[in-house]
Formats: structure tokens, sequence, C-alpha cells
């Protein structure tokens, strides 16, 4: 791109003349009437001055949208000027800009480094040129403001990026507006943008308050401030953030209005005008009416204006047929058959990137996944590809277009790679979308015919290709096709395309000859390959004047005088891209045919101009509004309208024979005379059982407060509280006597103390119901404090009787009971946990004093009992929390660790306490008191006895008295304890009776032990 130069004043002309009858802001008569800052005060919006604003809206966006179609490089900003000036006042609008405070133009239009305030002239629009259009409107009283900045021609990366940026700041700031919010909210959101991209702001440019003003207050600032003021339901203000590519310093010219940047550096803007409503914030903005066209109509202008325009004759007599077709046969946008908004938004969320992203993927999933299997059954069984394919085809795209709506709103998941995915309608799909009708009525049926290595997985890719790849331009890069996969893909459009094969294929759909496939492979594979992709690289024609460029890519110079010369392509695959001089390529599906390759308009081609085929274009006229049917007609690969037909069926009749109003109105006086005798009947009917019913409290009404007065006089608390007054035969009794105070009180501290137990349940229950602690000496979660002040308060209060407070109670005291349970159990586990070391330790205790005799001292034999009987202590004391916890729903994990020690323990213990070693009545070998028992010997006669340490009792000298069997149980010796290995080997033990091993033949998985404790 040549190196851009400074903007420079072109001639500036008078101003256009403003039509008689159109209504003049009160600025244009007396420039002192114009209200601007000192305007203080902020006035929330009626809904009269609401409906106003957006009309006036609606109608500044319409302008802006004349304006994109407008910018085309050789235009001057004085011809846009003209153009859109005519059309504000054609709609019965003023320009706001033109006469305030003396501006000579209709519009402000800035060009490159203008930041502002650019007044039109007559310097015509050069390539790659940054255009700011800002048009503010007064209709209906009010004014309306906005702006948007295109780029012109072809655009550089660095002024996309800006434009963009500048874009994606007036969507951040519009995101934060809702009532309540500070006005530097939408400052922030601006900086945020601008500092990642490395822009510049324009800070003394600020947004404004509008309505019947032009400026007023609020001013809304788009860089970091401190405005705190809140923003207010029904105001409306302007947002317009400047962002610059340098510095965003700023000088003015000569002229006292244009604005432009001191380092000549470029500037963008947006502008929307703002309405704060109880959900958030409303843009005004144009809903695609086109004011007074069908919306079809509007749909088709916008397609043309992206085209290379036809000549005016020829789109002149395109409007005016379409514009005398019936209203019938155009669907309203304003019913659910159309799309759910005309204008989108990407939702301003950090992962909205990663769920469009997400969405494909799933859509990708449903559909290409299946769709190949899918086809081949279809064409094997002949089933009926229209109904189920076409079905499958648009519901996957229907629910992707469902899942990246943002909750029903007009935002959307993503930024322009999902945009296109959004305005989608499944029932058009269905009906009129001919990329669908394609890919089933000729791709799916086909499907045998495409002959993809398993190599490479091209067969996925083209179908996601076909799928979405080509429904705008970041698809297409996203979902491209290699040289090698587009190959297969262009020698199967080649069988199913080609008009006259040397050897047709019996049984191919009759559809796929009328989708103007690119039969020709090598011009197919350059057309699914380029990179961009580019659908229709022969809407670009060659730069150059009698040059020809054909499909490999070789020139030839022609000479259009001469047809045979157009015809050099045929020996060169075939045509690519037309002359500069000639640069429309007529419709051709054999060869080039002379004067009639390329020619310089589209009246000149016999069979119209060379299209995409519906099944590469990148957007069709079905994707981006509706057409009305005529045109679908032509642009449809089929002759029939059936379906549709029956579509537009049930939208409603459109017959001509008279309505039902029509049929009865010969007898509507008699059935109206019917109704308003009933009307009255039951009026007066009405009156009459109301003054009956009301008559009591008319007369509380009339005499009440002459007996209130009485009330007020004497003492309050004994009149209301006695109950016993005089009764007046001609007054009512008096009211019914009053609660005491203490009651009124006692209810309301009940109350309380329910909501707060409810308030406590739900805030442990948010915690959990198990796993409520991870360490034995962890304090108590905040939650427990809370539920057991509230259930000591409820049971002190007595509320337990209430309904469903006696539920909550239990709930809450489990969840308590539940934590201690718990609790216990871990602290069980901490203390048992260090006898682990008993495995590998024979001595537990050391020697008081180094070097002196300890191991065959009576001490080292009561201190190593003392600490075994410790140990057994423990694990008796964790197998009680174990089988509390049992009872308890309590943390799986707490309780698998709790039974694996267990386990482990009494696995490991050497040997039982001694002390309360009995031998099992049954015989089933020794078994443990329970704790709190012992034996016991008598010192003087060696008897034993058992000894309660509780209650200080023992039994009678000699005699092992055992608890009962049920109290004895088998509470320490169990399958985990080993094996012993002398009876093992020789099924006898010379320690009997004790050793504290199981006598019995080991089974797998048992541990076997020698007696280490005895001497044998």
């Amino acid at each position: 791109m040549k190196k851009r130069s400074l903007v420079t004043r072109g001639e500036i002309l008078p101003a256009q003349p403003v039509p008689d009858g159109i209504v003049a802001p009160p600025y244009v008569a007396d420039p002192d009437q114009v209200r601007g800052w000192w305007n203080s005060r902020i006035e929330p919006k009626t809904d009269e001055d609401v409906a106003a604003m957006r009309s006036a809206g609606e109608l500044a966006h319409a302008a802006l949208d004349l304006a994109a179609g407008l910018i085309r490089p050789g235009i001057t900003t004085e011809q846009m000027d003209k153009e859109l000036h005519t059309f504000i006042c054609d709609h019965g609008a003023y320009p706001s800009d033109l006469q305030y405070k003396g501006f000579p133009k209709s519009v402000m239009i800035s060009i490159n480094e203008v930041i502002c305030h650019g007044i039109p002239d007559c310097r015509p629009l050069e390539d790659g040129d940054l255009v700011n259009v800002d048009v503010t409107l007064y209709r209906h009283g009010f004014h309306a403001d906005t702006a948007r900045t295109w780029m012109c021609g072809e655009a550089d990366p660095a002024g996309a990026r800006l434009v963009a940026s500048t874009r994606e700041a007036l969507d951040a700031a519009v995101a934060v507006c809702s009532p309540g919010a500070p006005l530097k909210a939408i400052g922030d959101a601006v900086a945020n943008v601008a500092e990642r991209e490395g822009f510049g702001i324009v800070k003394t440019l600020v947004g404004h308050g509008i309505g019947e003003f032009f400026h007023g207050v609020p001013q809304i600032f788009h860089c970091r401030n401190s405005d705190n003021r809140k923003m207010q339901e029904g105001t409306t203000f302007t947002i317009e953030p400047v962002l610059t590519e340098g510095e965003p310093e700023w000088f003015t010219w000569e002229d006292g209005w244009t604005v432009a940047t001191t380092d000549g550096g470029r500037a963008a803007q947006f502008e929307h005008t703002i309405l704060i409503t109880a959900e958030g914030c409303e843009v005004t903005r144009h809903k695609r009416t086109c004011h007074g066209l069908p919306e079809s109509l509007c749909r088709m202008e916008q397609l043309l204006e992206r085209r290379r325009r036809p000549s005016a004759p020829l789109r002149l007599c395109l409007l005016g047929f379409l514009s005398v077709a019936k209203g019938n046969e155009f669907f309203d946008c304003d019913t659910p058959t159309c799309a759910r908004h005309s204008s989108w938004l990407p939702a301003p969320y950090p992962n909205s990137t990663d769920i469009c992203q997400e969405l494909q993927i799933k859509a990708l999933q449903s559909f290409v996944s299946v769709a190949p299997q899918l086809c081949r059954e279809w064409a094997a069984n002949g089933l009926g590809v229209w109904e189920d394919c076409r079905k499958s085809y648009c519901q996957a795209l229907g629910d992707l277009a469902s899942n990246l709506s943002h909750a029903g709103t007009n935002l959307y998941y993503g930024g322009d790679e999902c945009r296109p995915l959004v305005n989608f309608n499944q029932t058009l799909c269905e009906t009129v979308y001919r990329d669908a009708e394609g890919f089933c009525e000729c791709f799916c049926p086909s499907f045998g015919l495409l002959q993809v290595p398993s190599v490479g997985g091209c067969e996925s890719k083209i179908y996601e290709f076909l799928f979405l790849g080509r429904r705008g331009v970041e698809l297409s890069q996203k979902y491209a096709l290699s040289g090698y996969c587009a190959g297969f893909l262009c020698e199967f459009m080649n069988k199913l395309g080609e008009p006259d094969p040397p050897y047709p294929i019996e049984g191919l759909p009759g559809k796929c000859k009328s989708l103007e496939l690119p039969w020709r492979v090598e011009g197919c594979v350059n057309l699914v390959s380029e990179q961009p992709y580019n659908p229709e690289a022969w809407k670009t024609p060659y730069p150059e004047d009698n040059v020809m460029e054909c499909v490999d890519k070789t020139t030839h110079e022609v000479d259009v005088r001469h047809a045979d010369t157009m015809q050099v392509c045929n020996t060169h695959k075939f045509r690519w891209r037309c002359p500069n001089n000639v640069p429309v390529m007529c419709k051709d599906p054999y060869y080039c045919t002379g004067d009639h390759c390329c020619v310089q308009t589209v009246d000149e081609c016999p069979s119209g101009e060379r299209e995409a085929s519906p099944m590469l274009a990148l957007e069709l006229p079905e994707w981006i509004g509706r057409l009305p049917p005529n045109l679908i007609e032509r642009l449809r690969t089929t002759t029939s309208l059936d379906a549709y037909n029956q579509f537009l069926g049930s939208l409603g009749t459109t017959s001509r024979a008279p309505s039902f109003a029509q049929q009865i109105s010969d007898y509507a006086w008699a059935g109206s005379a019917i109704l308003v005798v009933i009307g009255l009947t039951c009026s007066c009917l009405a009156c009459y059982y109301m003054g009956l019913v009301n008559t009591s409290h008319i007369r509380k009404v009339v005499l009440g407060p002459a007996r209130l007065l009485n009330a007020y006089h004497a003492d309050p608390v004994t009149f209301f509280a006695s109950g016993n007054l005089p009764r007046n035969k001609k007054r009512e009794a008096p009211l019914p006597p009053m609660r005491p105070a203490h009651e009124i009180e006692e209810e309301r501290r009940d109350n309380e103390a329910c909501a707060a137990l409810e308030d406590a349940w739900d805030i442990a229950s948010l915690k959990g119901m198990r796993h409520l602690v991870g360490r034995a000496n962890d304090p108590d979660p905040f939650q427990a404090k809370l539920l057991r002040d509230a259930i000591s308060i409820a049971r002190s209060r007595g509320l337990q009787v209430r309904a469903g407070v006696a539920d909550v109670l239990q709930k809450g005291e489990k969840w308590l009971s539940t934590l201690e349970a718990e609790r216990e159990l871990l602290r069980a586990v901490e203390e048992a946990r260090p006898d682990l070391r008993w495995a590998a330790q024979v001595r537990l205790t050391e020697a008081p004093v180094v070097g002196k005799p300890w191991i065959a001292t009576t001490m080292f034999k009561m201190a190593e009992s003392e600490v075994r009987s410790g140990g057994w202590k423990h694990i008796e004391d964790l197998r009680a929390a174990v089988q509390v916890a049992e009872s308890r729903d309590i943390s799986e994990s707490h309780m698998k660790e709790a039974q694996a020690l267990l386990a482990a323990l009494v696995a490991r213990t050497h040997e039982l306490p001694s002390d309360r070693c009995v031998l099992d009545p049954d015989g089933e070998g020794i078994k443990l008191l329970p704790k709190g028992h012992q034996r016991a010997v008598w010192p003087i006669t060696g008897d034993t006895y058992t000894y309660e340490q509780g209650s200080s009792q023992g039994g009678d000298m000699g005699v092992d008295i055992l608890p009962p069997k049920e109290v004895l149980g088998d509470a320490a010796v169990d399958d985990a304890r080993p094996v012993c290995a002398e009876w093992a080997k020789s099924s006898r033990c010379k320690a009997g009776r004790d050793c504290p091993w199981r006598h019995c033949r080991p089974q797998a998985g048992d541990s076997v032990r020698e007696c280490i404790l005895f001497d044998m």
C-alpha cells in the first residue's frame, strides 16, 4: 500500500436546502437558544419521550447504513453529505448539525487523522482511508446522535485493528450501563480495551446527555475518572469513544471545527445513544425496516451494494419489479419465522471465545461424525433424503445458533467467528436454504462417489468445510481445505457437475446439475484451497486492461474487439479473472464463447453474471435476510416451490374471499343491541349486589372517625383492652381488644429464632453433610457455632412443636452429631497411629539410666506392660469410635482410613494385655474382658478374681467370674490376628493358653508368627 499523506482541505460547497415543513430545532431560528453544558439537570424521559427518541435513533442508524453503501474510492464527502441530507429530510427529520453554532453541513465526516467535526468537502476518498461518519438528526422534537468508522476500499491490518478495537471499546462501555452503575465504569471499560491494544484515548472529547437538547448533562468521560454519579433509569446520553494510533493530543484547524491529531496518527470513533432501562440499557438502533420498503427489498439492496454494482437502469427495474409484489409474498420479520435479531453484539465475557469454539466442536460432532454413515444408509435404502437429511442438517445448525445466543438476548458468545452462525433460522433452513437443499439432494445421495483414502482425515475435513466453513470469512479460514483434501472434493464435484461427461453415471441426482458446481477440477482446487478462501475469485478483475488471467495463473493479452482472442484460456484450463476494462465474467457452463466471456456490465451477459455455487458461497442471500418468492425462484436450484408455499400457508390465509367480519356485517346492529342489553342488565345487578355487600363498610367509613376520636381522647390501652365498652346503638361495636405488648414481642422473638435456625441450617448444609473436619484439632467451623446457638435458642423457646421446626432441628442435630463423630474418629486415629511402630520394635521402653541393667528387671516388665496396655486402649478407643461412626453418615475417606488403621494395629500387636485375658467359656480361645474390667491376683493366696475399675468391686476369690457372653463378645480377638507358628507346624503350642496368637490352620492371606513372648 502506498504511503499515506495527511488530509488536506477541499472545496466546501454551500449547504443543501431544507424542504418546507421540516421542523427545525430552536437554535436554527435563534442561535442563543442552544441548550448546552449549563443544563445541569438530568431528567428521566417519559414513555412518550422514549418512543420519540427510538424513532429518531432508528432513522439515524438507517442513515449510517446508507453511508456504509456510499463509501468507496473516488466519492467525495460532499456527495455523501448530499445523499445523507436528502435521506434525512425525505423521512421528515432535520440534520441537527446544520447551523448548530454555525456548522455549515448536514453531517460530520472525518478522514484518517481527523478526529471529529470534519466538514464535508470535494476531496475524493482514497483507497485505505478511515472514514468516520457522525449523524445527528432532529425528529419529533428529539435528537439522536450516532457514528461509525469504516475502511474505504482495501483495509490495511493496522487500520482494521484500530476500527475493530474502537468498536469493541464502545460495546464494552455499553455492556456496563445499568441503573445504579457509576458513570466512571464507562471510562474504565473503554480504557481496558485501549490499554490492552496499545491505542490512545482522546480524553477531552466526551459523551453527553441528549434529548430535546443536542448537548447536555451528564458528561461521559471515556478515560479512567472518578465520576461516581449513578446512572438513572429513563435517562439518555451518548457514548462516543475515540481511539488513536499515536498520541491522543489534538489541534483545531483554522475553520474552527475540524479536530485532528498533532502527530498525524489515524483516529476511529463509534457512537451510540443509550437509554438506561430497568433491565440495563438499550441502544436506539436501526431495526432494518428500511423505512417503507419491505424487508426483502432492503436485503436485496444491501446485497447489490456489496457486489459489483450493475448499471443503474437494471437496479431500478429490479427494485421496481420487486416493489409491486404482493404483501403476502414477503415474510414479515416481526414474526417468529425470522431470526431473533437483525443485529448481534458479542457477549462481554472473558471466556466467550472458548464457549464459541466448544459449541462449534459439539455441533461438528453431532452431525459430521454421523453424516457419512447416514448418507450411505439413505442412499442404499432409498429413504426420504429431503426430510431426514435436511432435518438433521438444519437441527444441528439450529442447536448451534441457539446455544451461541446468550440468554435469549441479542448478545452472543464469540467474536466475528461465531457471528455468522447466530443469525440463523431453522424453519427457513428446512424450506428455502439452498445450501441445505444442495447438501441433502445432491451431495448426500451421491456420497458413494466420494473416494477419500483413510489417511489424512480428508472426509471429516470436507464435511466440516461444507457444514461450517462457508458461513463467514473467519470460519472459512478456520475450516479451510488443503490442496490435498480439496483434490478429492473437486474430483467428486467433477462427477456431479460436468455438463457433458464422457462416461455418464447412472442414478446421479438431477439436482446436482443445477448447483453451478465448479466441475473443472483445476479451477475447483484453486477456489476451495485458496487462502484466504474466496469462492468468487472472478469478482476481482485482473488489475490491467486487456490482460486475462487463466486458471494456471498464466496471463495473456486479449483484444475485446476480436472475439477469438477472448478464448485464449480454453487452452490454459479456463478463465480465472477478466481484464480490468471488461471486469464482469458471464455465466458459462461450458467454454468461453467469444464476446460473451468478459463484458463491462451484467446486462451484456446472455444468461447473467457468473455466481458462486450455493455449495461453496461464503454468504448466500437466504443467510442474511428474507427474499420474496419470485427472487428465490431465480436463486433456487429447483423449479418447485411446494415446500415454500406450504410454509407460507402455515402463516395464515392470503385468500381474497370475504372475511368473517364482512359476512356478519348485515347482522352487526342486532348483535350490538343484544350485547348492550346484556351489559346494562349485568351492570345493574352488579351495582345492587355491591350496594348490599358494602352498606356496612360505608357506614363504618362514615361513623368510624367519631368512634376513633372518642378512643383518642380516652386512655388507648384501657379503651381497647377492656372489650366491655358501653355500646352506642347508633354506632358500631368498639374495636377488638389489642394484644399485650409482651405477647407481640415474644412472637417476634420466636419468628426471629425460627428464621435464625433456618438460616443456620442453610449455611451448614452448604458446607456439606460429611467430611466436615479434616483433623481432630481443627477448630469447629463457624457453621457449627451458628447451628448450635440456633438450636439452643429454639429449644429453650419450645419451638420444636412448630410445624417445620422439628424437622430442621432433627437435621441440624444430625449434622452436629456427624461433626462430633468425625472429630472423635480422627482423634482416635491420631492417638493410635504412633502404635504402628510395634511391628518393628520389640522393646518399647528405654533404660532410665544408660548402662544399667534394665531388660531383665521387674520395672522393665511393668513399664512394657503399661505401654502395651495403653496401646490396647488406643485400639479399643479406635474400635469404639469406628462403631459409633458406622451409625453416622460420615466421610467415607475418614471411615476407610480408620478401619485400615484398626486392622493394621490389631495385626501388628505382639501380645494381649495379660490382666484382661480370659479363656472363652465356649472354648473359642482367648478373649478380652471389656474395658473397665481386669483380672487381679490376691498376693497372699495367689487366687485370681475379676475386678471392675469403675465400681471398685471384685468377684469371689479363686473364681474367674466372667461377664455375660453378650458383654464379652469378640471385642479383641478377630481374624486379623496372626496364626501361631508352633501350632501351624505341629498342632501344639508350649505356651498353651498364654499364647497370644490364634491356634488354627493358616489360610490364604494369614500372617504367621513365632511366639517370642515366652520361653518355650
